[in-house]
């Protein structure tokens, strides 16, 4: 028994080692995680730009766990080369070789389990700024309120001049659209500074005007779902400004085969008179009623402008589209950027 001791010993302090310094890994990751998860939970990192997007918690989750195995199987294998090389007593049973490895696989696990659900629960639409989806939700259910008081449950009209945005004028309206909005901070998304220069609470129609110019959400006024439906909306717009003729009825284009209906309340039963609710519920997901211009977020990896933005859908939900998903594909974003 005293010979084996000699020999048991570093095998042990080596374990003891392994088993310290895992579980010390494990408290310190379990510590950045949470502090990660309060601090920065709609923070991501992305890599290629557009085409991958991970979660900063996600990302720490999988490092962390990766970093752990890594520690306890590395010790072990310098452990294991010392041993071989005659450095290290070998008189421990083969049985008891396994257990650092074991050890910090355990470890491991453990943490795994722990943070799944927190690292599987963060937000589907990480990019999404808190304040940027509260604005654009607010806009839309500004649209609804104004539809609500309107005949025929429409929203705003389109204007005839600038960019797209919705018209002050409201002939026949009891109240005007600025009325709704009640602050125009609305109009702009926190990334882009815009709204420092500009009057917060000024109730100057010529204020609220140069609001609307220089605002970062574009909004459409019509029902759009795709590339072809952007660009025969271009394309009737710009007649109609020619010709002076305000938004206030539903666009025929293509010769007149086709209607692109102006926005309202239930615009998607006048798209699929026929559908059932499960369809045209789809189809209101998909139709957008702001575009956010790009250019306004930075990816926290490379600081380079993504080549995306939010969009507020019909249905009221806000998600983040990046580049090449439409709306935000060449064609539609060039289109609806010629509007000056």
């Amino acid at each position: 028994m005293s010979e084996e001791n000699p020999a048991g010993r570093p095998y042990r302090g080596r374990a003891a080692y392994t088993s310290v310094l895992s579980g010390t890994m494990c408290v310190l990751f379990y510590l950045s995680f949470l502090g990660l998860h309060y601090l920065a939970p709609n923070y991501t990192l992305t890599f290629c730009e557009t085409s991958y997007s991970l979660t900063i918690a996600a990302l720490c989750y999988r490092l962390g766990a990766i970093a752990c195995a890594l520690v306890a199987t590395t010790t072990f294998g310098v452990w294991s080369i010392r041993v071989m090389l005659g450095r290290q007593p070998a008189a421990v049973p083969a049985r008891r070789l396994g257990k650092p490895i074991i050890r910090g696989f355990v470890a491991v696990s453990l943490l795994d389990l722990l943070f799944l659900g927190i690292a599987t629960s963060a937000p589907t639409d990480p990019l999404l700024h808190p304040t940027c989806e509260r604005h654009l939700k607010q806009l839309r259910f500004v649209c609804f309120l104004f539809a609500d008081d309107s005949n025929g449950g429409y929203f705003p009209e389109l204007s005839l001049h600038g960019p797209l945005r919705f018209s002050l004028d409201a002939p026949g309206h009891p109240r005007l659209v600025s009325e709704y909005l009640g602050n125009s901070t609305l109009l702009f998304c926190p990334n882009s500074g815009c709204a420092r220069d500009l009057p917060l609470m000024s109730r100057e129609l010529k204020d609220i005007q140069t609001c609307l110019e220089r605002s970062d959400y574009l909004y459409t006024g019509y029902a759009l779902t795709s590339d072809e439906d952007v660009h025969a909306f271009a394309a009737a717009c710009e007649e109609r400004r020619q010709q002076g003729l305000r938004f206030n009825q539903d666009l025929l284009v293509d010769s007149g085969k086709r209607t692109l209906y102006r926005l309202c309340m239930g615009v998607e039963r006048k798209i699929l008179p026929d559908a059932s609710e499960a369809e045209r519920a789809d189809l209101a997901k998909t139709i957008p009623v702001f575009i956010e211009r790009p250019g306004n977020h930075k990816s926290c990896l490379t600081g380079r402008i993504l080549p995306g933005g939010n969009v507020a859908f019909l249905d009221g939900h806000v998600e983040w589209r990046s580049a090449g998903k439409w709306p935000y594909t060449d064609t539609t974003i060039q289109l609806l950027a010629q509007f000056k």
